[in-house]
């Protein structure tokens, strides 16, 4: 019993020491379509123009207090969530849809050999960074989702990069220029 112990504790640590997380820091420098997490909107515009120059901007909405700004195509769809900082809007999530004719494996191969080897599995879902569930996360993830057939009979795959901790700095920064202002929303 006492030498299994100490070999089963080393096949143990060789799996996990093979295939070290994603830090956040990883994440951070992870583009979607040349869009990062923390971009101001004149970034993320600059970013989509010089990318396609037949993409279609949806004008920038707020909702819910976060201003969204789509970019639209016939193969692609880009939805850019921001949060209000004191230097300005930054971009804290990127959802974003590709329609192909390829199979899902391909498009699956394709996002791994951008990112590399996901941090978790879930069937059709990958995630890149601290936990597998998008409640549970602390840290930025890039997550893909690789679908079956949708738009006009073509493959539909998802990527979404999201930073809560950019979401919760700015919400700690509303509440404290709320405080500032005896409790009125600040306008950034």
């Amino acid at each position: 019993m006492t030498k299994f112990l100490p070999s089963a504790i080393l096949s143990i640590l060789i799996f996990f020491a093979a295939a070290p997380p994603s830090s956040a820091a990883d994440v951070l420098e992870f583009d979607v379509t040349g869009i990062k997490l923390g971009m101001s909107l004149s970034e993320v515009e600059a970013s989509a123009a010089a990318r396609q120059e037949n993409r279609e901007r949806v004008n920038p909405n707020e909702y819910a207090g976060v201003l969204q700004i789509i970019f639209v195509t016939d193969a692609e769809e880009m939805l850019v969530k921001f949060v209000p900082l004191p230097d300005g809007v930054r971009a804290a999530s990127t959802e974003y849809k590709f329609f192909g004719p390829g199979s899902t494996e391909d498009m699956t191969e394709s996002v791994l050999a951008k990112y590399g080897e996901p941090d978790h599995i879930n069937r059709s879902l990958h995630v890149w960074g601290d936990e597998l569930n998008p409640f549970h996360r602390q840290e930025p993830s890039l997550e893909y989702t690789a679908g079956g057939t949708g738009f006009r009979g073509k493959r539909v795959g998802a990527l979404t990069l999201r930073d809560p901790e950019l979401r919760q700095k700015s919400q700690d920064e509303i509440k404290k220029a709320a405080e500032a202002l005896g409790g009125k929303k600040p306008s950034f």
